[in-house]
């Protein structure tokens, strides 16, 4: 267990009541896809998971194989810096009216452009969606990065689109604190019948001139990304830094008109001058490396995941996030206002580009390289539990060679993962398991990667002993 006091500026987490930091295990769900921006599941739906690929794609991914290219936009899109598909959300009830939504950005009619757009699929179920979409909201972007590009539907049934600040760096046109724009800005906008969308009566600027009134919060950089909590219905941001914080923001439910400060603070560090502004504190900030007491607890660029809310009471409760350039996950606990304790899971893979939930609470998470994660620990309630549960490593630590013990009968294949991520080929392992070498590394960690022909791949962390 860590307990952390941090002080960074005038934010305080203090310890309040700790609990055990649980031990994870990463299930690998699917490969083989191309810069996964996004994952999703669609009501009614509860086994096919949606992955978002940067470069125009939508995959259907069910029981681990990429079953279909639900949508194909890569002749009309280009993925060039951050401009790309970055969005899906599928309307709450999709299994009744096929309606979904995506948000993309591009060079589009001479010009770049953020696009929100509603699409159909002509019956639910289609594993092909159909071409009909209609426009619901676009703006222009002058630079290709900070697009963000996330949407998500509500516990009131209303879409949320966050957006970036226009790019460059340090917000030169101050987008963030400008209430006339819709970038920098977190959107709420209600697309129930209707041919694009209306303003929510209860929206903090909807009657306010020189405002506009879509803008739900303000002050933001480059939100990546941004999900419900399905308990509270409180909304969770991950929203890039700088030079040299990343910060983890809330949104109380039915919250709105909220300021967290952008460009006049990076997380909660004062960044430019301002006029006196009424900033939110973020939950949890974290700093770049040339900035960082603990390396474990640094990054440089966030990407915003979701708080757990599945059947594992081990991990209930827990805010999971990531950095897109560390091999780390990270976990907050959340209490009166602050990150009471933050946890971090060492991972092989550096690039977590996105999370998701499915409809049980369960989340996933996608590197860049086109792998997709299902988080769990030993104690998980998945379908494939049982089975992985007599997957069992000893001893460890270990010194020159550890015993691999496979359910009886079941043939598989390992390789040795460095903590750099550099991995080695795969071996093929004997029916039942057996003893496998160390490779001659120094003292210190190496991960180990097991899978099957009817074994879900899992990732154990061996300590080396010389």
């Amino acid at each position: 267990m860590r307990i952390r006091l941090i002080i960074y500026g005038h934010l305080w987490l203090l310890p309040i009541a700790t609990i055990a930091q649980p031990t994870l295990i990463y299930h690998e769900v699917a490969h083989g896809l191309s810069r996964p921006t996004d994952i999703a599941f669609a009501p009614g739906f509860p086994d096919r998971m949606y992955v978002v690929e940067q470069g125009g794609k939508i995959r259907i991914v069910e029981q681990g194989q990429i079953i279909s290219t639900f949508l194909d936009l890569s002749d009309r899109l280009d993925a060039d810096s951050e401009l790309g598909l970055l969005g899906l959300a599928f309307d709450p009830k999709f299994a009744e009216n096929g309606i979904y939504y995506i948000n993309f950005a591009g060079r589009i009619d001479g010009k770049l452009q953020s696009r929100v757009v509603r699409r159909f699929a002509e019956s639910p179920g289609d594993y092909i969606s159909s071409d009909r979409e209609e426009m619901v909201l676009s703006f222009d972007q002058p630079y290709k990065n900070h697009n963000a590009g996330d949407i998500a539907f509500g516990p009131d049934s209303l879409l949320y689109i966050a957006t970036g600040d226009g790019g460059s760096a340090n917000d030169p046109a101050g987008n963030g604190q400008n209430l006339t724009t819709l970038l920098g800005k977190l959107l709420r906008i209600d697309v129930r019948g209707q041919v694009a969308y209306r303003i929510p009566e209860d929206n903090p600027f909807a009657h306010v001139t020189q405002a506009r009134p879509e803008i739900w919060a303000y002050g933001l950089r480059n939100p990546w990304r941004i999900s419900f909590d399905r308990e509270t219905g409180d909304l969770w941001i991950g929203d890039v830094g700088q030079d040299k914080w990343e910060e983890i923001s809330r949104v109380p439910a039915n919250s709105g008109g909220l300021n967290f400060g952008w460009r006049c603070y990076e997380g909660d560090h004062f960044f430019s001058p301002c006029d006196s502004i009424n900033q939110i504190l973020p939950v949890y900030v974290y700093a770049h490396p040339n900035n960082c007491p603990d390396s474990r607890f640094c990054g440089e660029s966030i990407t915003g995941g979701f708080m757990y809310r599945g059947t594992n009471t081990d991990l209930a409760g827990l805010y999971f996030f990531a950095d897109y350039g560390k091999n780390r996950l990270w976990a907050l606990k959340y209490e009166e206002g602050n990150a009471s304790q933050v946890f971090d899971f060492e991972f092989p893979y550096v690039h977590t580009s996105t999370f998701g939930e499915d409809a049980k609470g369960e989340l996933f998470f996608a590197t860049i390289e086109g792998s997709i994660f299902q988080i769990q620990t030993d104690a998980s309630t998945s379908r494939e539990a049982d089975l992985q549960d007599q997957v069992i490593l000893y001893p460890n630590p270990a010194t020159t060679s550890i015993h691999l013990h496979l359910p009886p009968g079941t043939p598989g294949q390992y390789r040795w993962i460095e903590l750099s991520g550099k991995s080695g080929g795969w071996q093929d392992l004997s029916p039942g398991g057996g003893s496998l070498p160390i490779p001659a590394v120094p003292n210190g960690v190496l991960w180990l990667q097991v899978q099957g022909p009817n074994l879900p791949s899992r990732l154990f962390m061996v300590e080396i002993i010389r």
